[in-house]
């Protein structure tokens, strides 16, 4: 039974696109996933699962930026600690040979001058006397050689303490920036989608004739 629509003329086809369009534009919506922290929304096609995923690479890149603006922040720090440690241990070595050296030079030299003078008689006990005074001299130059191998080694070990210390300070800055991010990627929500008119497009009107009896 024909009705009164006016089928044969294009006007109520481009009618009823229009109205087709506008039932959709305002009673159809999407259920998305929404990042606020990371100003991500899912797919339509896309699962929870994906989205999640996607929303830790997200992190991952800001955590990466984050650690390289720290790294930056502390490389030269880094580099002065590490080339103070170099020139120590370069002290550290000089002194130790200057002390080796210092320590054979006494065993060798000195030793049972006073009982060869005196038994020999060769020497006065004013001119043994004077040679005991050198031997003492060497003796604490031996020992001023010894204390500056302890205060290079004091001066190395403070700052091999400072780095391990600024690399300790390094490690929960990053433990802090990854722990940051990882909350960021967490907090998704559900939000419901609108579509706009520019979403929806008909490809074709068709009538269909369907036979009742």
């Amino acid at each position: 039974v024909l009705g009164d629509a006016k089928l044969h003329t294009k006007t109520f086809f481009s009618r009823a696109q229009t109205d087709l369009k506008d039932r959709l534009y305002r009673g159809e919506t999407l259920q998305l996933l929404h990042n606020a922290e990371l100003k991500a929304y899912s797919r339509p096609d896309e699962s929870r699962e994906d989205f999640e995923q996607r929303c830790l690479r997200l992190a991952d890149e800001g955590a990466d930026a984050d650690a390289d603006k720290l790294r930056q922040a502390v490389e030269k720090k880094m580099d002065r600690v590490q080339k103070a440690i170099a020139t120590a241990e370069d002290r550290l070595r000089e002194a130790e040979s200057k002390a080796e050296g210092s320590r054979s030079d006494e065993i060798i030299s000195g030793v049972g001058d006073v009982l060869g003078s005196l038994l020999g008689g060769r020497k006065s006990g004013r001119s043994i006397l004077s040679g005991m005074r050198r031997a003492g001299s060497k003796r604490k130059s031996r020992q001023a050689a010894a204390e500056r191998v302890q205060t290079a080694e004091n001066r190395l070990t403070e700052k091999v303490d400072e780095l391990e210390e600024l690399e300790d300070e390094l490690v929960d800055a990053l433990e802090d920036i990854v722990a940051d991010w990882d909350e960021k990627a967490a907090d998704i929500t559900e939000v419901e989608v609108g579509l706009e008119k520019t979403d929806i497009a008909v490809d074709e009107m068709v009538l269909v004739w369907i036979p009742t009896a």
